[in-house]
């Protein structure tokens, strides 16, 4: 999102024509790296440590199995093969929990944001209070209209369900 908004900046600056100050995209992507060069860094980390690993125990994995099967042996799960086994395992928990936990924080960022915007946005004058009173009192009006509309339909049908239909009817009811 951050390189959508740098990319647009660029673009209406320079399609919009204002002779304002003139944006240089070099600074503003080393800015962009100045501010995230610790999460940047930290991402690669993670990447290379789990990546390492993962390739580790699919080699370490199959270079046992296939060490069994050239020896004429039926290739069997041994102490080094759990091992290769493991590290593939915890290289995709990793990956897991990192994955959920950074997808989990922009998430409240984003809701953190938007309260923002809400709250900034609510700060409203006396009249729009007023007037947005006036519908939702108009509003609630017609819904216990409907409301009492229904209730004397069904008492409606429930009284015309219990006529007598026929004469013979009419005349056992009276």
């Amino acid at each position: 999102m951050k390189w959508f908004i740098l990319v647009a900046s660029i673009l209406m600056k320079r399609l919009g024509g204002k002779s304002g100050e003139a944006i240089n995209p070099i600074n503003e992507f080393k800015d962009f790296l100045r501010e995230n060069a610790l999460k940047v860094l930290a991402g690669l980390i993670i990447v290379a440590g789990v990546g390492t690993m993962f390739s580790a125990g699919v080699v370490i994995t199959t270079l046992t199995l296939t060490g069994q099967y050239d020896q004429g042996l039926f290739p069997r799960l041994t102490a080094t093969t759990y091992g290769g086994l493991g590290m593939i395992l915890i290289s995709l928990v990793i990956t897991v929990i990192v994955y959920y936990s950074s997808s989990r924080g922009s998430e409240e960022y984003d809701r953190r944001n938007r309260r923002k915007k809400v709250k900034e946005n609510s700060k409203g004058s006396s009249i729009e209070d007023a007037v947005v009173l006036l519908i939702n009192d108009f509003v609630r009006e017609r819904e216990s209209k409907r409301e009492e509309l229904k209730f004397r339909h069904d008492k409606m049908r429930s009284e015309f369900e219990n006529e007598p239909k026929t004469e013979s009817e009419m005349f056992e009811r009276h």
